[in-house]
């Protein structure tokens, strides 16, 4: 992560909009990567530090973390106020621009946190831009989500501190200061809160009294339980263990294949496979010979003779359908003769008879256009002649498709089958070898003792699968045994979840701990090594895994107390555990100090400007007095300054103003070197 900039507006000490670029810049090719700020105590250099946290983390960037009004009460009077204007600034905002790398992508953030003053109270605003894109479906809520996730505020104290800070850390003889930002860098912290709202919530689920056989099954449960989560530990690091021997034992078969491959043996050795497959592609073949013979015993015969059909069945549809109009008409005639007849009794009228005439004549007419060739009666139904279309149409092209189809695919398994030839052909006809069957014999065993490292990793699995199932039949009992104590079903569930919850977290954190208090003892004795002045001061260091005291060792790996160093040493101490603690955390993160230097000598001081700051971070940004960096130091530490702002306070206007340069070395002679 980089911050690009810091903007300000209306907060605190800084009056309007003020700009900061933080990004180091490289000089004389070389990337500088310290920022600093100069100012007198009360120039608004905390008030930078504060802007930083307060624009990431909002309410949980004060310690203690306040109520909603304290917070909303702190955003009021954090806005701007001029003693001469008449017409005080009603808003503040804090923006930061960032990138920060995402699953291998460096995405760019732009910040905003904003506050109103209105008649009903602060009205507070966070948004976030991504790439250039505001993130419009999150709520307030979700954007610090968003943040908290993105750089969690635990690391935050590691990367963002002042000297109160340093101080703690440097009188911390009980080692509590440590292992509470131990704990936020672990993210523990939460996990407390967590931990302690469920004992909480177990405590008001359950009765009062409850039986100490229960409490006593309870703990021997857990223990049991605890018991089997070490025993699975185990478990898994021999299946790694097997899991790495599977995979050397896997590079020596390709070598060994890759050596038969060179001397020919792959021919031999795929000799039987070729001859298999040979097999089905005849055996294939026969059944596609079969299909076609099924075709040709079918309407494949006809296709020959396809259009010759489609012209029958369209001529017997037009003779069946005079044959139709035909019987159509001698049932009209027949009728209209009873119509007659009837109507003759009555009347005798020429005009009746020319009316039916004029009516049904044409129907009665003979069609001279009808087909010549009908003669007699055609002796075919009409599902017949829709059999008859229906080959014509779909069965007889489906036969062509067919053929078509087992074709292609027997010219295809005829191509197979003739390389498969080719290739026998080329294959030794024996292994005699000696070498070859050396290589063979050596494959064989390696693919026995693959197997065997496979049946052992199976078996492992198995194991820890037995061993989860009993894990999880502990805790049925632990349910039963709860449930025995609560009648309610919901409060039953609640305290069941809880208890299994808090052992699992009990045991993550003890895990976790044990793992990384290694890592943090390598980087806490190579940080002393490099900081101390007096390198033959300290050898090496021990951290407690449950207390987190720190304890000391000399080049005689003789111990010795903190308290034994003096108080410059102690402060380097301090910044010592900052460093190992940042570079445990594994994040690349600006570091941001403020007022680090009060207690230190020159010497001291020279070393942290060699040792320290050019390397705790990519990018450091120091809030200084002149009387912290003064002038020496000031020139010891140039060749890694990237540049610098001096923050200067009116006493008149009670507000700050920034420039370019330090106190000594202001915007003239910054921008020029």
């Amino acid at each position: 992560m980089i911050i690009s900039s810091l903007s300000v507006y209306d907060f605190r000490t800084f009056r309007g909009l003020h700009e900061f670029e933080l990004s180091p810049r490289i000089k004389h090719g070389q990337r500088r990567p310290i920022i600093l700020f100069g100012g007198l105590n009360g120039a608004g250099k905390t008030t930078l530090l504060t802007a930083v946290r307060l624009g990431l983390y909002g309410r949980q960037s004060l310690q203690p973390v306040p109520t909603q009004k304290n917070y909303e009460q702190f955003l009021e009077d954090s806005i701007h106020r001029s003693p001469s204007s008449v017409v005080q600034s009603a808003s503040s905002w804090i923006q930061l621009a960032f990138s920060y790398s995402r699953d291998a992508e460096i995405c760019n953030y732009v910040v905003k946190r904003s506050w109103n003053r209105t008649p009903k109270g602060i009205e507070e605003f966070l948004s976030i831009e991504e790439n250039g894109k505001t993130l419009r479906e999150f709520s307030r809520e979700q954007c610090q989500t968003f943040l908290n996730e993105l750089i969690p505020i635990g690391l935050s104290d590691l990367f963002f501190f002042d000297g109160e800070k340093v101080a703690d850390l440097a009188e911390d003889q009980t080692g509590k200061v440590l292992q509470h930002a131990f704990r936020k860098l672990m993210g523990f912290d939460v996990l407390d809160y967590l931990n302690r709202d469920l004992a909480a919530l177990i405590r008001k689920t359950t009765s009062v009294d409850h039986s100490k056989n229960q409490q006593e099954q309870l703990a021997i449960l857990e223990k049991q339980q605890s018991s089997l989560a070490i025993e699975t530990d185990n478990v898994t690091q021999e299946v790694e263990e097997l899991k790495k021997q599977l995979i050397e034992v896997d590079a020596n078969i390709l070598q060994i294949k890759q050596s038969i491959e060179e001397t020919g043996g792959t021919w031999a050795q795929s000799r039987k496979e070729s001859e298999i497959k040979q097999a089905e592609i005849e055996e294939s073949q026969r059944n596609s010979e079969e299909q076609v013979r099924q075709l040709l015993a079918g309407a494949l015969p006809l296709v020959s003779v396809q259009d010759k059909i489609k012209i029958l069945v369209d001529k017997l549809t037009t003779i069946q359908s005079s044959q139709r109009q035909n019987e159509l008409k001698q049932d009209v005639s027949l009728r209209l003769d009873r119509l007659r007849q009837a109507l003759t009794k009555t009347s005798n009228d020429s005009a009746l008879e020319s009316a039916i005439e004029s009516s049904f004549g044409d129907l009665l007419a003979e069609n001279k256009s009808a087909n010549t060739e009908i003669i007699g009666t055609l002796e075919l139904t009409v599902q017949q002649l829709e059999k008859l279309r229906h080959w014509s149409n779909e069965t007889i092209p489906k036969s062509a498709t067919l053929l078509s189809t087992h074709r292609d695919h027997l010219q295809m398994l005829s191509s197979s089958w003739e390389a498969l030839e080719a290739k026998l052909r080329r294959a030794p006809q024996d292994d005699s070898n000696s070498a070859l069957k050396s290589d063979f014999n050596l494959l064989a065993e390696l693919a026995d003792k693959r197997g065997d490292l496979r049946r052992q990793i199976t078996h492992n699995l198995d194991n820890k699968r037995k061993l989860i199932q009993n894990s999880i039949d502990l805790v049925r009992q632990i349910k039963q045994l709860s449930k025995e104590r609560n009648s309610n079903k919901r409060d039953t569930q609640v305290v069941e979840y809880g208890v299994g919850t808090r052992a699992l977290l009990k045991d993550f954190i003890f895990e976790s701990t044990a793992r990384r208090i290694k890592e943090l003892e390598t980087n806490l004795t190579e940080s002393l090594q490099r900081l101390v002045r007096k390198k033959q001061l300290v050898q090496s260091a021990k951290i407690d895994p449950e207390t987190l005291k720190v304890t000391l060792f000399d080049r005689d790996n003789n111990q010795f107390d903190k308290s034994e160093l003096s108080a410059g040493e102690r402060q380097m101490y301090a910044f010592a555990i900052l460093e190992a603690m940042t570079k445990t955390s594994g994040r690349k993160l600006p570091t941001i100090i403020d007022t680090p230097l009060g207690r230190l000598d020159s010497k001291h001081r020279g070393r942290l400007a060699e040792h320290y700051f050019p390397s705790a971070s990519h990018q450091v940004v120091i809030l200084s007095t002149d009387t912290e960096v003064d002038e020496g130091f000031f020139n010891k530490l140039s060749p890694d300054i990237s540049h610098a702002y001096h923050l200067n306070y009116d006493e008149a206007e009670c507000c700050t103003s920034a420039e370019y340069g330090y106190f000594w070395r202001l915007e003239r002679n910054e921008r020029a070197a």
